[in-house]
């Protein structure tokens, strides 16, 4: 976030235009196979336009940020990662989602009957 270059020219990024006075906002963020390690912190829910998050085959481990379901996301493809815990029920909430892929994680817990209510 400190380089002068506009995120939305970065690779792995793409924002679309708004009607404010920003160039636009981050929509998708997609890094697929590349090693990208740490955790998914909270302060990704202030991506507040973030559609598509494709961060597959990765070594991102942690907690799914409960905060995600906030997102207008309509795809969340965290596949091949070492995410553990249980999925917060706020993804399950999360009225634009239509895709979720998060196998291969270290997932725990039973997964809701409210996935079915997810768009389609």
């Amino acid at each position: 976030w400190l380089s002068p270059v506009s995120v939305c020219e970065w690779a792995s990024t793409a924002c679309h235009d708004t009607s404010n006075s920003k160039k636009g906002t981050i929509s998708q963020i997609e890094f697929e196979d590349n090693g990208l390690e740490g955790i998914l912190i909270d302060e990704l829910s202030h991506l507040y336009n973030l559609q598509f998050l494709l961060l597959e085959k990765g070594k991102l481990s942690g907690n799914i940020p409960s905060q995600l379901g906030q997102l207008p996301l309509i795809i969340l493809d965290l596949d091949y990662n070492q995410l553990g815990g249980d999925i917060p029920d706020e993804i399950y909430d999360a009225t634009t989602l239509q895709q979720i892929d998060l196998n291969n994680n270290q997932l725990d817990g039973i997964i809701s009957p409210k996935i079915t209510q997810l768009s389609t």
